[in-house]
């Protein structure tokens, strides 16, 4: 194979030492091609793990924080109650799941009324929910919970 090459070289009329400068320049721009590779596959994996970490803070941020739900539920059954999980849930993005296990969690240091009945919001026959025994009248106008 050697002699093949330096046939091929002799044939073309090339000297061994510019065969050789040759080489180590097409080394060298492989050898950078290489490295330039590599910065690209690293900078590509930055970029994904930031736009993950981007994505999941965004996430995060639209879902409402347990403490938000708290606070709301602790609002809406002080203005009386009597409204079903459906309605405490409508404006502020959570399931009506969320915030029957946040009043379990609230339940369970504090006096909720759970009750079948008619909702004073929407006026749906539901469980409604209420603080103590859901008597009290409401400080203001029914508004969307």
């Amino acid at each position: 194979m050697r002699e093949h090459l330096i046939a091929c070289v002799v044939a073309a009329g090339l000297d061994a030492q510019n065969v050789r400068a040759e080489a180590k320049a097409l080394v060298e721009a492989t050898t950078a091609l290489r490295k330039e590779a590599r910065q690209h596959r690293d900078a590509a994996a930055v970029a994904r793990a930031e736009s993950e970490a981007s994505r999941q803070r965004r996430e995060d941020d639209a879902k409402p924080s347990e403490k938000t739900i708290l606070q709301h539920v602790a609002l809406v059954l002080a203005d009386a109650g009597r409204v079903c999980a459906r309605c405490f849930a409508h404006d502020d993005g959570v399931t009506p799941d969320d915030v029957t296990q946040q009043l379990q969690v609230i339940a369970a240091t504090i006096s909720i009324m759970v009750d079948h009945g008619t909702c004073r919001v929407c006026g749906r026959q539901d469980n409604v929910f209420a603080f103590g025994d859901g008597q009290s009248a409401p400080r203001r106008s029914p508004e969307r919970a």
